[in-house]
């Protein structure tokens, strides 16, 4: 019912996200319940890397489940 959902996606346990402002952000009434997001910060991601994703922040109310997809050139 208000504010936005946060996430941040990370490298072997750090945010790529060196820009905070740039992380994927949901608005808890965005129309078509999806976003897109710049870029992460770390261009460069190597064989044994490990990624991960964190919810940093949640809306209030009754937040929804999220997917996300990274897409590759």
């Amino acid at each position: 019912t208000s504010g936005s959902t946060i996430l941040d996606l990370n490298k072997n346990g750090s945010t790529v996200y060196t820009d905070q402002s740039l992380r994927p952000t949901i608005a808890y009434d965005d129309a078509d319940e999806k976003v897109g997001c710049a870029l992460p910060n770390a261009a460069t991601w190597a064989v044994g890397d490990i990624i991960t994703v964190d919810t940093d922040t949640k809306e209030g109310g009754s937040p929804r489940d999220w997917a996300l997809t990274i897409e590759g050139a």
